[in-house]
């Protein structure tokens, strides 16, 4: 998994991302681009499937900086979870909201996944 500085290169490449003009993107998009752009590829995957869980990722349960928060039909990329940040494209834009705000809520638990940087020592998964 990665290290605490190679997860804050995730979140540096998330604040400088800026969405490419006349190019339709989504959520999903956007984080398979930060990720791209901070030098950690991964396979395009949807939310849903983002959320449902892919070899690229482990589930977590106490995420970190540079980590994804998932919920069925959005993804975003952790900021601080000590200020339950996250950065995403949502429909104001690309923006930092508080995953523990109202309408994310509403939208029921998010899921935590780290990127796995060697598939050989993958730890256990989060049921």
């Amino acid at each position: 998994m990665l290290s605490l500085k190679e997860e804050g290169a995730i979140v540096k490449a998330a604040w400088t991302h800026s969405a490419a003009e006349g190019v339709a993107q989504d959520c999903s998009h956007t984080v398979h681009q930060i990720y791209l752009d901070a030098g950690y590829d991964y396979p395009y995957a949807s939310s849903f499937d983002l959320y449902r869980g892919t070899p690229s990722f482990v589930r977590v349960t106490h995420p970190q900086p540079g980590d994804l928060i998932a919920w069925p039909g959005h993804v975003g990329i952790v900021l601080s979870a000590k200020r339950h940040s996250f950065y995403s494209l949502v429909t104001t834009g690309l923006e930092a909201q508080d995953y523990r705000g109202a309408y994310w809520r509403g939208r029921g638990h998010p899921r935590f996944y780290r990127y796995i940087l060697e598939r050989s020592h993958q730890p256990q998964q989060v049921p």
